[in-house]
């Protein structure tokens, strides 16, 4: 029941996106984590947890929505060719600072910087992927003539407002 839910939200959709030629499909993970992603090729996953967490279409189209952007943007391919430069960079410096010195306790101190680098620069990019993500998501709904993105707002606010009644936790470079 919940994929005829799903994929009568996606036929919806998936017309009005960036790329209305692409197919999706849709999975659901039998976790009670909230939470959805897309891969390559169209493959959208939604959690257990998030389908008992929405209160309405309007909400799931919004996250719904916000997966199909991130495909037609491709950002996971982007994501995955930045990170392979970074690596290409990082083994470079890596072999230049072997050849500059035989100490492996500062060879290990420059991988761990590199590492701490390259994480910093794949979050920011990750950011600037949501916020676009985001952006087309509420342009879908729109387009869509079915769906509210004001659900898609009241969503966010809800996982906001559980996150803060939370354990506070600090997660350092992350």
């Amino acid at each position: 029941e919940q994929i005829k839910r799903l994929n009568a939200i996606l036929t919806n959709l998936a017309p009005v996106s960036n790329r209305p030629d692409a197919t999706y499909t849709v999975k659901i993970l039998d976790t009670p984590d909230v939470n959805a992603l897309s891969l390559p090729g169209g493959q959208l996953y939604v959690t257990r947890g998030l389908l008992e967490d929405v209160e309405s279409d309007h909400e799931l189209a919004g996250v719904l929505a916000h997966e199909i952007a991130h495909n037609a943007h491709r950002h996971s391919l982007h994501q995955l060719d930045k990170s392979a430069k970074l690596d290409q960079q990082l083994m470079l410096a890596l072999l230049l600072g072997l050849a500059a010195t035989r100490d492996t306790g500062e060879t290990s101190k420059l991988v761990l910087i590199g590492q701490m680098v390259k994480i910093g620069v794949l979050n920011g990019y990750g950011q600037e992927a949501e916020l676009e993500a985001d952006r087309s998501a509420v342009e879908y709904m729109v387009a869509s003539k079915k769906y509210n993105p004001v659900g898609m707002l009241q969503f966010l606010d809800r996982l906001r407002r559980q996150e803060e009644r939370g354990p506070q936790m600090e997660l350092g470079i992350f």
